[in-house]
């Protein structure tokens, strides 16, 4: 089951030495405590903060329509690059990791943690290629933002993502 939380996007504001602040494009957000908390239970192994992950993405006005965490990263990027790849370009989605230590020199991003979706639409085209998906919210209102910890299963995920990877060999 996925638990769902409706998070504030605020627009970031650097303050000078002088008093004066300036604005930037960039998002951050105000999440209630209920989704600190369960940012905080998936990030910890990761030396990560509930309360800073969504922020330091460091995403443009007006950011995504939903972040869906998963409860642990997966080596499935191959799988969900190559399901991403399929959809229309207007569709697609982002997604990132967990443990920022994980990035490679080369600039590869080894797992998947977490998928930001920009719309209805590019969740709705996700959805259908991505089983695991499914249980996510879609009918909720556009205008606001949200943030999905998903309940998978870790079996039926990697399952997923190698049934994928055996049908295209």
């Amino acid at each position: 089951m996925a638990r769902l939380f409706q998070i504030i996007p605020t627009i970031a504001e650097i303050r000078r030495d002088d008093g004066s602040a300036e604005h930037n494009d960039r998002v951050m957000y105000a999440i209630g405590e209920e989704a600190e908390q369960a940012l905080d239970a998936i990030l910890e192994p990761y030396d990560g903060s509930g309360c800073w992950y969504l922020d330091l993405m460091q995403v443009k006005s007006p950011g995504p329509w939903v972040y869906v965490a998963l409860r642990r990263e997966y080596d499935i990027t191959d799988y969900v690059i190559g399901q991403r790849n399929k959809m229309e370009a207007s569709d697609r989605f982002k997604f990132t990791i967990y443990d920022a230590r994980q990035v490679q020199p080369d600039g590869t991003v080894p797992e998947v943690g977490c998928f930001l979706f920009f719309s209805k639409n590019s969740l709705s085209a996700a959805v259908e290629r991505i089983r695991f998906l499914r249980p996510v919210l879609r009918d909720k209102p556009a205008e606001q933002h949200w943030l999905v910890s998903l309940d998978e299963e870790p079996t039926d995920l990697l399952r997923e993502a190698a049934d994928a990877a055996a049908y295209r060999s």
